[in-house]
């Protein structure tokens, strides 16, 4: 009794262009032969396809589904979950060849998310080709990751997925997202593999989508470059998905601000390059001083001028760039940074400044359209620029998004920073750079960020407050916080 793992996820769409460009121009998935019926298919790994887009006259997620062991483990499935009151719809021969499976049915659970349960799997040896670049996926026997689901009826679906499915408890924790409410429940769930969760499901309404999200496990060791300046115009509500997955052992490149202490004090971190870390009022950020303090992680510290040289080098893709900065004093020695001297009369001696190649940048601005288009606001927004120049891929999320900027926008064209050629996917995440400021959107959250800078006091336990500064999903955070009107009403800061 029990599924092996998550096999693949079926979407309905009204906009298969926009689910096309976003599986292979943000995520990576390499686009597969369409399906006989003319479903489009993507690919992570060797499998024939995990994702399956439909057109359709709705947006809705159709079917996540579930790979069980052997034919005689699917009947006994099937039988369990009639016997529960469940649905069961046997698939046609035909229909479970189009899921690359020998057998499979369909069904729900109670509180009508779609399901599908197979076995045997379909497999290609047409070598998996990211068209961003992506090595590859981590899935093999864990799967393809994990769905998660709303689940107003918790407890329905609680005797639904564990007990008549065979899902496994993994960590059933409540969290106080909305003041004043009771404690949200939360299941994550694991399947017959090493995976923390194939399966997780909060208490809540469902979503207009039909669920909550898919998640898609990139390997660890990036060289990840986080745009901003301390607590201003961080890209948080990405950095919180990478805190929310297993991604680890990464190489962070910023002007660091709330973005590198979460992720130090997650374990994320291996090596950390950076020119400060710093919350601007509260002048050392916490989290990072006991990780730095602990001897947690790797470090090159250098000048800020220096870090964005670094940069630039990695933009004009020279290995390293000559500067005086550094020169008689300990940087380059505690850094292992190497000197050159001039070819020319004056034969003067430099500091080589390493380029800093990022394989992908995160960045937040105020507006973008789906081609990378952005325009970004305030008075600082300077280097912004040369993280996105810098990484083979750069990933944006704005507070607004449009079709076609010269449409909305043709007099503000000046603040587009960088061009649309150096970003490979945009998403809108209003708020999402909050506690940081987005100017002239909102302020920094002063009350957020103190109320982090407390909680990293003696003992200062992350596992105990993350929940609190992360939360379940990026809809459950911003409410936690009061918000998007709580958030849009933050003062800007004067400096």
């Amino acid at each position: 009794m029990g599924v092996k793992a998550l096999g693949y996820v079926v979407i309905e769409t009204t906009k298969p262009d926009m689910w096309d460009e976003f599986l292979t121009q943000l995520a990576g998935v390499m686009r597969a032969p369409d399906a006989d019926d003319g479903a489009a298919l993507y690919r992570i790994d060797d499998r024939v396809f995990r994702f399956r887009i439909e057109r359709s006259d709705r947006d809705w997620f159709k079917a996540a589904g579930y790979e069980v062991g052997s034919a005689d483990e699917l009947d006994a499935l099937a039988d369990r979950i009639r016997a529960s009151g469940r649905p069961v719809e046997p698939m046609a021969d035909a229909e479970a060849a189009s899921r690359g499976a020998v057998a499979g049915f369909r069904s729900s659970d109670p509180c009508g998310n779609g399901l599908e349960f197979f076995h045997g799997e379909s497999r290609t040896e047409a070598p998996f080709v990211s068209p961003q670049g992506v090595p590859h996926f981590v899935t093999g026997d864990m799967g393809m990751g994990h769905a998660v689901f709303s689940a107003p009826d918790f407890d329905a679906m609680m005797a639904f997925h564990r007990d008549v499915v065979g899902f496994h408890e993994t960590d059933m924790p409540a969290f106080d997202l909305i003041p004043g409410a009771p404690p949200m429940r939360f299941a994550f769930l694991h399947a017959d593999n090493g995976r923390h969760h194939s399966l997780a499901f909060g208490e809540g309404p469902i979503p207009p989508s039909g669920a909550v999200h898919v998640m898609l496990e990139y390997p660890d060791g990036m060289t990840l470059g986080i745009a901003g300046w301390g607590p201003r115009r961080k890209p948080m509500a990405l950095v919180r998905e990478i805190l929310r997955s297993d991604l680890k052992d990464l190489t962070i490149v910023a002007y660091g601000g709330a973005d590198v202490g979460m992720l130090c004090a997650a374990g994320k971190v291996k090596k950390l390059v950076f020119a400060f870390v710093s919350l601007d009022a509260i002048p050392l950020e916490p989290w990072f001083r006991k990780a730095r303090e602990a001897g947690q992680i790797e470090v090159l510290e250098v000048d800020e001028g220096m870090f964005q040289w670094g940069l630039k080098a990695a933009a004009f893709g020279l290995p390293f760039l000559p500067t005086r900065v550094g020169l008689g004093t300990d940087l380059a020695a505690l850094g292992g940074l190497k000197t050159v001297q001039s070819p020319y009369a004056d034969g003067e001696t430099l500091i080589a400044m390493p380029a800093l190649k990022l394989d992908a940048a995160l960045i937040h601005v105020n507006r973008s359209d789906w081609r990378g288009n952005v325009q970004l606001f305030g008075a600082d927004t300077y280097y912004d620029e040369w993280f996105a120049k810098a990484a083979a891929k750069t990933y944006v999320s704005c507070e607004d998004l449009v079709d076609k900027m010269e449409d909305h926008y043709p007099d503000d064209a000046q603040a587009n920073v960088f061009e649309r050629c150096f970003v490979s996917g945009v998403v809108e995440i209003p708020c999402g750079a909050h506690p940081s400021s987005m100017s002239p959107g909102y302020g920094w959250d002063m009350k957020a960020l103190k109320a982090y800078t407390d909680a990293a006091k003696d003992p200062g336990d992350w596992g105990a407050v993350a929940d609190r500064f992360v939360g379940a999903s990026e809809a459950n955070y911003l409410a936690s916080f009061g918000g998007k009107e709580a958030v849009a009403a933050l003062p800007l800061p004067i400096f």
